[in-house]
């Protein structure tokens, strides 16, 4: 044995010591000296253990080493410690080897590894990450067709990406969708601002016809009737022009009665005839000239104009007539008032008129002789009293004068009733005719006249009753083919 041990090659400065179980030596290399004799305290309190391991002792030459053993009972025969010890330095130089290499191979694995990581989450990580991050930011900027490539779908991120463009997807079809209520939303809404606005407008319109219409009909001459008009168009037809005609009594003249907002194309008489809405009975529109005839009590210098005949129980009475907004006026065409805005301002108008006319032709009635036309007895009642207070009050003189026609049942038995009647008439024409504006001619009953003669005393009452008797006297009435009486 210790042959072979100090033919086995080992490290400098080691030593090997085998021992029995009583701690003699039996065997060292490479100093034998020690063979027979008993092991040192230091090894000798390892040689009953039952565990191998390793301890800094004093070798058998005295000198330190890290000494390698395995005890009595940890050996494998069971009967022998055995002690492999190295110098410290060499066996930590030889450890320090060990960690070196291990360091070495531990940093190549670990560069390698990097290396493997940096390409793998260069290829399959950082790549895709970015892509991911480009599109989002797309996203954020409202590209919403941007989506991420989906070639690695194998993988996480590849499925990340398909799940990211399936909600790209969803996220604008339900953009898409909710830009469309969107529209839709604002179209409803500028619909119902407009309606609104609208409905505003025709309430106002309707607003403003009833309060003409409620002042119309308490309009007592034609001429307040044609104020409230003048007041009332420009409101409920905004910028543009008209003008109201009336028909003379006579039926045979247009008279233009008031108008507003400057109308610039219009007779202000004119004849019944000149008017093709009166001529066919119906309204009469003009959009350009040169498409329409025009009428001849228009201007040919318009671009357009409306002739609506003014109409009261089938009787007619009147003309409307609208001229068109000019382009310059700078209206919208909503804010044009509707045609049945117009229409019914026109038929406003015809219905106050008709209604005017009627409470004057009753009112006439009601205080005027219907053969004479000179105001009866009951308007003389109540007007000479009215007219005696004011004289009481300002000391002004009244006068009345009163006559007959003489022999007048002699005449009208001997020429008819209806001479009579035309006589009477006659006296009436040649009274009006030669009293003052103000005074009263008035018939008192059968062929009896009274005239009331305002700030005139006796001898000028006696003088205008002069007068009035001479032109009586002269006046010739002739009824059938000759003179009936002088």
């Amino acid at each position: 044995m210790i042959a072979k041990l100090s033919a086995h090659e080992r490290p400098a400065d080691s030593e090997l010591i085998v021992a029995d179980r009583n701690g003699v030596v039996i065997a060292s290399a490479p100093s034998t000296s020690w063979v027979g004799k008993t092991l040192p305290k230091p090894h000798l309190a390892r040689l009953a253990s039952n565990v191998s391991g390793t301890a800094e002792l004093p070798g058998l030459d005295g000198l330190e080493r890290l000494f390698g053993y395995v005890p009595v009972a940890a050996s494998a025969s069971g009967g022998i410690y055995v002690a492999y010890g190295l110098e410290k330095g060499m066996a930590l130089a030889y450890t320090r080897m060990s960690i070196v290499r291990g360091a070495a191979a531990s940093a190549v694995g670990i560069f390698m590894a990097l290396l493997m990581t940096s390409w793998y989450g260069r290829r399959f990580i950082r790549r895709p990450v970015f892509t991911l991050l480009s599109v989002s930011e797309q996203w954020r900027k409202g590209d919403w067709a941007a989506r991420a490539p989906t070639a690695e779908t194998k993988t996480e991120l590849g499925q990340l990406a398909g799940a990211f463009n399936e909600m790209a997807e969803t996220a604008q079809a339900e953009l898409a969708r909710r830009e469309q209520t969107e529209m839709l939303l604002t179209k409803s809404h500028s619909e119902v601002l407009d309606r609104s606005r609208k409905l505003e407008a025709h309430t106002r319109t309707i607003g403003l016809l009833a309060s003409m219409a409620h002042r119309m009909q308490s309009c007592a001459t034609e001429e307040e009737l044609g104020d409230v008009v003048s007041r009332f168009a420009p409101q409920i037809l905004p910028g543009m022009p008209g003008a109201l005609y009336l028909l003379n009594n006579s039926r045979n003249l247009l008279r233009s009665v008031v108008t507003w907002n400057a109308p610039a194309g219009l007779e202000s008489e004119c004849a019944p005839t000149d008017c093709w809405a009166l001529r066919r009975g119906q309204v009469h529109d003009v959009t350009a000239v040169g498409a329409e005839v025009i009428c001849g009590h228009v201007r040919q210098d318009i671009t357009g104009y409306s002739c609506r005949p003014l109409v009261s129980q089938g009787e007619t009475i009147g003309l409307l007539y609208i001229e068109a907004v000019s382009p310059a006026a700078g209206r919208a065409a909503d804010d044009t008032p509707a045609n049945h805005d117009i229409d019914i301002f026109a038929e406003n108008i015809s219905l106050a008129m008709g209604n005017q006319r009627l409470r004057e032709s009753l009112r006439s009635q009601s205080i005027r002789d219907p053969l004479t036309g000179l105001f009866n007895r009951r308007y003389l009642e109540e007007t000479l009293e009215l007219d005696l207070s004011r004289a009481r009050r300002s000391g002004s003189a009244v006068s009345v004068v009163m006559g007959d026609a003489d022999h007048f049942k002699k005449f009208n038995d001997g020429f008819g009733h209806d001479a009579g009647d035309l006589v009477l008439r006659r006296i009436a024409e040649v009274m009006r005719a030669n009293i003052r504006k103000g005074d009263l001619a008035c018939r008192y009953g059968g062929e009896e006249f009274i005239i009331v003669l305002h700030a005139a005393d006796t001898s000028e009452a006696a003088g205008r009753a002069e007068i009035i008797r001479r032109a009586i006297e002269s006046m010739e009435v002739t009824f059938g083919v000759r003179p009936s009486a002088r």
